[in-house]
């Protein structure tokens, strides 16, 4: 089975990001925020924890993991999707970041989530290995 060509990859979801992302809430998160309440709940997230939001979007899910009192940083690698997100989230902190280059210091966030990010990876197992043991 021939490899993906991972620049392939990532340009092509770049570009398909950045050129919805004025249409990602009407679209997209109806999608999305639909897994939210669980993640939430699974990862016990609450006003003691520092959050990654991997794959942030415009925000939807860095302001309802904010909403738990949650100190959370939402990152995505199209620059216009945090435009979005701090267009629609002004108090909240987001960086334009490669999830598989973050800028964050190792061990630095208590809870890491990637709501509906990994399938986006052309190879996520080097991704994965950053947060869990195989």
């Amino acid at each position: 089975m021939e490899q993906p060509n991972q620049n392939a990859v990532r340009a092509y979801e770049l570009e398909t990001w950045s050129r919805c992302s004025p249409s990602y809430n009407d679209t997209w998160a109806t999608l999305t925020n639909e897994t939210l309440p669980l993640l939430l709940r699974k990862t016990k997230v609450d006003a003691n924890l520092k959050v990654l939001d991997i794959g942030c979007a415009a925000g939807n899910s860095t302001s309802r993991i904010s909403a738990s009192g949650a100190k959370v940083i939402g990152i995505d690698f199209s620059q216009k999707m945090i435009d979005q997100a701090n267009a629609s989230h002004p108090n909240l902190t987001f960086k334009q970041s490669d999830a598989e280059n973050m800028p964050l210091e190792d061990n630095s966030m208590d809870v890491v989530i990637a709501n509906f990010v990994v399938h986006h990876f052309a190879e996520p197992i080097p991704f994965l290995k950053k947060f869990i043991e195989f």
